[in-house]
């Protein structure tokens, strides 16, 4: 449940104040998966070649807004 609710949230354009926590729950909760990681990049693939990957980075235990914008946009384009 909680993750329906961070994603409407997402999806109704509210992207600052993330917890970076939050905003892993969200990816996963959409079927991406971390596949890798490269210092503090966290990489987010999904099974669907179509969906692009998502870059998620933690500044000070806060998601990045751009990061958040994007994956708005993969979510509304791909139906996730």
């Amino acid at each position: 449940m909680r993750a329906d609710k961070l994603k409407g949230k997402l999806l109704a354009g509210n992207v600052t104040n993330w917890s970076y926590s939050d905003a892993c729950l969200l990816a996963r909760h959409c079927e991406w998966s971390l596949t890798r990681t490269g210092g503090s990049h966290h990489i987010f693939t999904h099974d669907n070649p179509a969906v692009p990957s998502v870059n998620l980075q933690s500044k000070k235990g806060q998601a990045k807004p751009c990061q958040l914008r994007q994956m708005k946009e993969a979510i509304e384009t791909h139906g996730l």
